[in-house]
């Protein structure tokens, strides 16, 4: 039908509510930092403050090929103050991210 000049007929989209921004977490980078604050971010979580999802049940050590061992992520419903409770999340338990790249570079190419 747009082919023929007919828009469709959809129903109206309403905004977003909630936003979820977060950083996958791997081994090589981050392990020691979670050993070290596994409990504080644990309580975080349950007091929602924050959410984290915890791939397995230890943490692993780096490998040469890895995958991630966790998400930290934050929701609500402004993006820049999300981000910013991320950042101030990540820099308070310790957690950088390969190279010496500030975390909130990433987060400004959103």
């Amino acid at each position: 039908m747009i082919a023929c000049g007919q828009p469709p007929v959809m129903a109206v989209q309403r905004p977003a509510k909630t936003r979820v921004v977060g950083l996958m977490l791997y081994a090589s980078d981050t392990a020691e930092a979670l050993r070290k604050n596994l409990a504080t971010l644990n309580d975080m979580h349950s007091r929602k403050q924050a959410i984290l999802n915890m791939f397995e049940s230890e943490i692993p050590e780096a490998t040469e090929f890895e995958e991630p061992i966790a998400n930290l992520s934050c929701a609500g419903d402004d993006f820049s103050a999300i981000v910013q409770k991320l950042c101030a999340i990540l820099h308070a338990v310790d957690i950088h991210t390969a190279g010496g790249v500030p975390i909130e570079w990433y987060f400004d190419q959103l």
